[in-house]
């Protein structure tokens, strides 16, 4: 596992996984994994979702009860959760495209 990339995320609004529980895996993972082969973001303030860096969820959403039901998949945390990880795992990505939506 040494040098597997690793990223971890943690919201301090997600009442499922409690942020302290991805601290305990961090630590646990300095004994298997290369920590410069590691990211880790603590620091937003998302719920227990998906984190964006766009989108109308705002960050936190869905902690609370009158949040939109559509905000409790993801959250804009200026946080690009995906691109972290591919980026991670495969070295630099193209740029990003527009998606074209059709109804």
């Amino acid at each position: 596992m040494k040098d597997i990339p690793v990223v971890l995320f943690s919201g301090t609004n997600d009442w499922i996984v409690y942020p302290q529980v991805m601290v305990d895996v961090q630590t646990q993972l300095r004994s298997f994994v290369d920590v410069t082969k590691t990211t880790v973001k603590f620091d937003t303030a998302a719920a227990h979702v998906w984190s964006l860096d766009n989108g109308e969820c705002s960050c936190g959403a869905c902690g609370e009860r009158t949040a939109r039901v559509q905000c409790c998949d993801v959250n804009n945390c200026n946080y690009d959760l995906s691109g972290v990880m591919l980026s991670k795992w495969y070295g630099d990505l193209k740029p990003r495209g527009t998606a074209l939506f059709e109804y």
